[in-house]
């Protein structure tokens, strides 16, 4: 299952919120250029690339909103998707 989740970023110290994993409705895919997120259908592939031309994958960890990072840790689980 997925999570929506309190992240600290391990770069700057802030916090953001952010969801991981696959949802109720399918799987959450992230660009790996600008960090857009994209549900699909569980079991199904992108059809399309990312409008920034980057692909979207599974299991990519959350950038930070504040200083781009991936280098984050979870600090609470706000709800389970």
């Amino acid at each position: 299952m997925g999570s929506l989740n309190l992240l600290e970023c391990n770069c700057c110290g802030r916090n953001f919120r952010a969801n991981k994993g696959a949802m109720l409705f399918g799987e959450e895919h992230r660009c790996e250029k600008c960090d857009r997120s994209l549900v699909i259908p569980k079991g199904e592939k992108p059809k399309h690339k990312c409008s920034c031309s980057g692909e979207y994958k599974q299991e990519i960890i959350p950038r930070c909103p504040h200083c781009n990072s991936r280098n984050n840790k979870v600090r609470e689980v706000i709800a389970i998707l």
